[in-house]
């Protein structure tokens, strides 16, 4: 949602947003971690993609997680091709998610 946020924000061309998650368990001592890998669809430049890849890094929720686990987070290359679920926009993540003061416009 962040990710789609901001690309609305700075009127990005991003079309499609793919994100892979996977969770390893520490050893003993060792911090839990995330790998966070997102694809993002849309012509989109490498400065651009940096941009999104940041913006990702600085979600709220990401950052609590971050407390107490690592985050790495990595563009993936293409994406799976995976058309049979429904295209998500922002809007829908408002309609679903009442959050106060923000104005996606």
């Amino acid at each position: 949602m962040s990710v789609r946020f901001q690309a609305r924000r700075q009127k990005l061309p991003l079309e499609r947003v793919e994100v892979g998650v996977s969770f390893h368990h520490g050893a003993q001592g060792e911090r839990d971690s995330f790998e966070r890998i997102l694809v993002l669809g849309g012509e989109l430049d490498a400065r651009q993609r940096a941009f999104l890849l940041e913006a990702a890094n600085l979600c709220p929720v990401g950052k609590i997680l971050g407390i107490s686990t690592d985050i790495n987070t990595r563009l993936g290359a293409t994406t799976s091709g995976h058309n049979e679920s429904p295209q998500a926009s922002y809007e829908d993540d408002l309609a679903e998610f009442q959050i106060p003061n923000i104005n996606p416009d």
